[in-house]
């Protein structure tokens, strides 16, 4: 029997980082609304830590060209700890890291 994993409800293209250069302040992305996603949304730090809290999936990737709905998924976004304060981390990373999603475009 196939088992469908549960589709992204948060697919991020780029992130901005704020003036230490290591935290995200806002990021940019799509939102799954019912079985489609929005347009582009930009999303606070804190909403992406709220949606992650809340048991949403977040994955960063890329919508394909001409395919509305489908992404390139580079990874998933998980919370890690970094020191005193929790960080938005791709899974996997390595958790010696400089800054928050490591490796995703900025703005």
């Amino acid at each position: 029997m196939l088992f469908r994993r549960r589709p992204y409800d948060i697919v991020l293209e780029a992130v901005h980082y704020g003036p230490d250069g290591r935290t995200i302040e806002w990021a940019r992305g799509y939102e799954r609304l019912f079985s489609h996603y929005s347009d582009r949304r930009i999303f606070t730090r804190q909403d992406l830590i709220r949606a992650l809290r809340q048991g949403k999936r977040i994955a960063v990737g890329q919508r394909k060209p001409q395919m509305g709905n489908q992404f390139d998924i580079q990874g998933t976004v998980t919370l890690a700890p970094h020191g005193s304060d929790l960080w938005l981390t791709i899974q996997g990373a390595t958790p010696e890291a400089e800054r928050e999603l490591a490796g995703v475009p900025q703005l």
